[in-house]
C-alpha cells in the first residue's frame, strides 16, 4: 500500500499538500464543535490515500467503519475476478 503523499515528486508539492491537510484539519477542530470523525478522516484519506489509511487501521487493530470494511470487501471481489 504506496501512500498518495508518496506521489509528490517534489518537496514544495509534498509541501502544498500538508498545508491543505493542516488547513482542512484546523477548520474541522476550529468549528467549537465535537470533532467529526467523518471529516477528520475524509481530510486523511484525501492527503495518504483511502487504501493506506484503511491498511494503517487494519495493521494497527484500529476499529474499521462500515465504509472501510465494504472497501476491504470490495477489493477482495474484485481480485476474485
Amino acid at each position: 500500500m504506496e501512500p498518495k503523499f508518496k506521489s509528490f515528486s517534489t518537496l514544495p508539492g509534498l509541501q502544498t499538500a500538508v498545508d491543505a491537510l493542516v488547513y482542512r484539519l484546523l477548520n474541522i477542530i476550529g468549528d467549537g464543535d465535537d470533532l467529526d470523525a467523518e471529516s477528520l478522516s475524509y481530510a486523511l484519506e484525501e492527503f495518504a490515500g483511502r487504501d493506506y489509511i484503511v491498511h494503517t487501521k487494519v495493521a494497527n487493530d484500529i476499529p474499521l467503519s462500515e465504509n472501510d470494511k465494504l472497501y476491504l470487501c470490495d477489493i477482495i471481489k474484485n481480485k476474485e475476478l
